[in-house]
């Protein structure tokens, strides 16, 4: 009986605690590793060891947590394009094994955008999975490519001193590369000067046959300006190079400055991005527009978004840049 008890008894002493299970994410500026707690073997954990490597096995101890929480960041870490991490626990045993270990790779940030550099500055963001049915126009849910994801606007060198603005619309993909007659998706503009208040747009639509302009828009039903509609004869071809990438969600729109009216210095006062369905693609003037989505700083509001679209952008191409260099 005495032999039972005792082994019961020493069944019951505190060990070492278990592996911690690691995970982690890395930022340009620090490390976040979290752990789900391990079996602390009958003793509390009063300590996490932390172990960092440039090489996997290599891992040095680097810190610790002092206490039991289960994160710790590894701040300004070294700039090595892998990073291998573990952690072990401590109890009042001692310390327990090493955790698994994980590779945390440096993400470079983006470039800082740029109105000189394509796709430009974002002027507009909207959320996936919005889009609503035409009702009345179409009974069916909108098509792929209807779904806004962002508007971008940029105003690169222009070789011939021709300042063009390139308007980049990007939706949700689209495998088949096209859309029915009577889609639309544009950008409309409102541009102030002085007293004078004038709205501008560029669109691809589906006539049924693709097709890339510039446009006055029209008013809509209640007085206002939203896009939508098109001042009949002021429709103007967009220039070489617009195009439609639906498996990537991309739409590209290439203007003449001079064809919204805008001159060096210009600001436009407002935005709005939208796709829409016509039940009259044909523009004989019966039927109805509606929108699938939009996304704007509204053309009725007063300044929210200043364009970079008269921004000077000089080459930076090598060979002007020798040329720059050597004067």
């Amino acid at each position: 009986m005495r032999g039972r008890i005792s082994a019961l008894l020493h069944a019951a002493e505190p060990v070492a605690p278990k592996p911690p299970c690691l995970s982690g994410t890395r930022s340009t500026s620090e490390s976040l590793l979290t752990w789900k707690a391990p079996d602390n073997g009958g003793s509390d954990i009063t300590n996490y060891l932390i172990f960092r490597g440039n090489a996997s096995g290599n891992e040095v101890q680097i810190g610790q947590t002092g206490n039991a929480s289960t994160t710790f960041r590894d701040i300004n870490p070294p700039a090595d394009a892998h990073l291998f991490y573990r952690v072990l626990a401590v109890n009042g045993q001692g310390q327990g094994p090493l955790s698994n270990e994980i590779d945390l790779v440096a993400i470079p940030p983006p470039p800082p955008e740029s109105a000189c550099d394509v796709p430009g500055l974002t002027i507009l963001r909207d959320k996936l999975g919005d889009t609503s049915a035409a009702l009345g126009i179409v009974q069916t849910p909108a098509p792929l490519g209807s779904d806004l994801v962002s508007f971008q606007l940029a105003q690169p060198y222009q070789s011939d001193q021709v300042p063009r603005l390139v308007f980049t619309i990007k939706t949700d993909s689209n495998p088949s590369g096209t859309e029915p007659a009577g889609w639309s998706a544009y950008v409309a503009m409102k541009i102030v000067k002085g007293a004078t208040t004038t709205y501008k747009g560029v669109h691809l639509t589906y006539k049924p046959t693709p097709v890339f302009e510039s446009y006055t828009p029209g008013p809509n039903s209640s007085g206002g300006v939203d896009g939508r509609f098109v001042t009949a004869g002021s429709q103007k071809p967009a220039e070489l190079g617009s195009n439609y990438d639906g498996p990537n969600g991309k739409i590209t729109i290439i203007v003449k400055a001079s064809d919204l009216g805008l001159a060096l210095g210009d600001t436009i006062n407002g935005f709005v991005s939208a796709t829409s369905q016509t039940s009259d693609p044909a523009s004989v003037g019966a039927g109805a527009t509606a929108l699938w989505i939009a996304t704007h700083a509204p053309l009725a509001s007063a300044t929210t978004h200043t364009s970079p679209a008269c921004a000077v952008c000089v080459n930076d191409s090598p060979d002007a840049s020798a040329a720059r260099s050597s004067h």
